[in-house]
């Protein structure tokens, strides 16, 4: 994934509120291999219907184009 935001608090399925600068426990860009595959299930689990889904370390967030036109995109939240 590029362009990806490691939202997430250090306490698994908890990301910060929106707007947060201040984040003291974001985990680090780097992801190994085994979270990008959980992912990747994760969104063929959800299928065709968006929805927000917490999983362990990190956040699905899957917006259709008309809110991704509006907001800033956001698909996944790591950590």
């Amino acid at each position: 994934m590029l362009g990806c935001h490691i939202e997430m608090t250090a306490t698994p399925g908890v990301d910060y509120p929106v707007l947060t600068t201040y984040q003291p426990d974001e985990p680090p860009l780097q992801l190994p291999l085994s979270i990008l595959r959980d992912v990747r299930a994760a969104l063929d689990e959800i299928g065709e219907e968006p929805q927000r889904r917490a999983i362990g370390s990190f956040i699905l967030c899957p917006w259709t184009s008309e809110r991704a036109q509006m907001q800033k995109t956001v698909w996944c939240h790591c950590g």
